[in-house]
């Protein structure tokens, strides 16, 4: 994870564009970025990238045969070769100078990627798959600028920055200030519902996991709670025999299954903490996202009535302790987190019968799955995708989603109606009973814990 930052204005030169806009843009990243700034500029043009270490040794911006690129995130596809002097920017590198821009489409991984191309005057945008990593743009009045972060942009005159869609790769004309081109990038197949095993994706999931862990030059940590989509997670790696730390809350988890989990982690060394801070601690970390990053609803829409009593993400009880597990993290090295965002919004797509969530777009009648539902890019797993990147972006931490993998979501939706149905998380589950791995039938929201001022969250644990 990194901080991106790019501006273009015909009307003024590359060193007038840093003075007014490099300081703005570093104070915005440098959360994501903690480990240094480095800048480049052009034609008309100023960029900054703000690192923070996790693979290679590659600089940012760096330059391809016609320009140059800066990107956000992890791209797996060469996973297996990476080392420490050799990693996805470099990779990257290889596959413009190669292939331009049609590499975008079929890059693997969770990014934002900004490509300069010099040499025929355009700027490329390109997101991952699910636009994991927030990522804003703003034209206006000839001037084209992107960002992490929409108040970035604001910052630099912007009224108007707008995310850069999911799946999605958007061209600019620089002279002319415009947008001429939208494509997506990694489509999906929904119209072949015919695979009666959960082999597949129990396959694709294990990989999944596996290409964001296994060589990795940082420490992992996993929240870990009682509920499907953290567990499968922490069995994978166990399974894997790949090092990870487990840090859970216990309220308002299943206690019989959380007890259990953290007993088997204790049992096989594997590094756990139960957390149970006292009010002081909690409210001292909401203090820290009070000041330190921008308010930001948990709200579908702004003029829609909120779940919440108060939608503020830096006062919600799950999202104060994602941050304090986030904090911990950083302050042991774990720089890496492993997340279960996105099997709520597409695994089941919220239907429990349990719960019988209103989220939930099909209420199992998956026949109806012939294209992207709301909660597929958008919706609640964009809102919540966002939501956890600014809070635990702002401690530096890198949050890589194996259920958004584009080959996971494929070998899901490869599912017969009836598979995807017949059982809660039936994929999920299924991978449990194979790795003896405890689990229940229940949804439950991550609320971390309790106070009557703040509401319970429903982050995906």
């Amino acid at each position: 994870m990194c901080g991106v930052f790019y501006i273009y204005d015909g009307t003024r030169s590359a060193d007038d564009l840093r003075r007014d806009y490099a300081c703005a843009a570093k104070k915005g990243l440098s959360d994501r970025g903690p480990d240094g700034a480095s800048e480049a500029q052009g034609d008309h043009w100023f960029a900054m990238h703000c690192l923070l270490s996790i693979t290679g040794s590659a600089k940012q911006p760096a330059l391809w045969q016609r320009g140059t690129y800066l990107f956000n995130g992890e791209i797996y596809n060469d996973w297996q070769q990476y080392t420490p002097d050799y990693g996805d920017a470099d990779y990257l590198k290889g596959r413009l100078d190669t292939d331009g821009l049609a590499a975008l489409h079929d890059l693997d991984g969770e990014f934002a990627l900004i490509v300069i191309d010099e040499t025929n005057g355009f700027l490329h945008l390109a997101a991952d798959t699910f636009g994991t990593k927030p990522f804003y743009y703003a034209i206006e009045n000839g001037r084209v600028g992107a960002a992490s972060y929409d108040y970035i942009l604001h910052q630099c005159g912007f009224e108007r920055a707008q995310r850069v869609p999911a799946n999605t790769g958007l061209t600019f004309h620089l002279k002319s200030g415009k947008l001429v081109d939208q494509c997506l990038l990694r489509p999906f197949d929904f119209n072949s519902q015919t695979c009666d095993s959960f082999e597949p994706f129990a396959e694709a999931f294990t990989y999944a996991v596996r290409k964001r862990a296994e060589r990795v030059q940082r420490k992992i940590y996993v929240p870990v709670s009682s509920g499907h989509d953290s567990g499968i997670i922490a069995a994978e790696l166990d399974a894997m025999d790949i090092p990870f730390t487990a840090y859970g809350f216990p309220f308002g988890e299943i206690e019989e299954i959380f007890n259990e989990r953290y007993a088997r982690f204790r049992n096989r060394n594997i590094r756990c903490e139960i957390l149970q801070p006292d009010m002081a601690e909690l409210d001292r970390v909401q203090e820290e996202l009070q000041t330190g990053i921008p308010k930001f609803r948990l709200a579908l829409d702004s003029n829609a009535p909120s779940l919440y009593a108060d939608d503020d993400i830096r006062n919600i009880t799950g999202y104060i302790s994602a941050a304090y597990i986030a904090k911990k993290g950083r302050e042991n090295g774990e720089l890496i987190a492993l997340s279960g965002q996105g099997a709520d919004e597409i695994i089941s797509d919220y239907y429990n019968p349990h719960s019988n969530s209103r989220r939930s777009h099909f209420r199992g009648v998956w026949e109806k799955a012939t294209e992207p539902w709301p909660s597929f890019y958008g919706g609640w797993n964009k809102l919540f995708l966002e939501s956890n990147e600014r809070i635990v972006g702002h401690y530096g931490i890198e949050t890589r989603y194996p259920f958004l993998d584009h080959g996971v979501v494929q070998a899901f939706l490869n599912l017969t109606p009836d598979m995807k149905r017949n059982r809660y998380k039936g994929c999920i589950a299924h991978r449990m009973d194979q790795l003896d791995y405890p689990y229940h039938d229940r949804k439950l929201g991550f609320a971390g814990f309790e106070r009557e001022t703040l509401d319970r969250s429903v982050a995906s644990g």
